[in-house]
């Protein structure tokens, strides 16, 4: 940063300090791997990727609730041949020699 920017990049990197101060470090790593991805480097724009991934909560995925049939259901319903909706069995462990 400061040898790219020079004595401004040291503000930068304050404001940046800041920042990781003010805000969770999951939401800023967040904001920051999208800034990356989208290759802004400005302090403003994180700032506001931070407010925005801030204000996305993480939802928590249900596998049992009463509106969710159970995978047997569909066997049911759906009576393909060779086709079943139930998950793989787990592969045997094979032993090395």
């Amino acid at each position: 940063m400061i040898e790219a920017r020079g004595v401004a990049g040291i503000r930068v990197l304050q404001g940046f300090l800041t920042l990781a101060r003010q805000i969770p470090t999951p939401v800023l790593e967040r904001a920051c791997q999208t800034a990356a991805k989208h290759q802004v480097w400005r302090l403003r724009q994180l700032r506001r990727l931070c407010q925005q991934h801030r204000q996305q909560p993480e939802l928590a995925l249900l596998s049992e609730h009463p509106l969710i049939r159970p995978l047997d259901a569909y066997d049911a319903i759906a009576q393909f041949p060779g086709v079943s909706f139930r998950p793989p069995a787990p592969a045997p462990e094979i032993p090395y020699p």
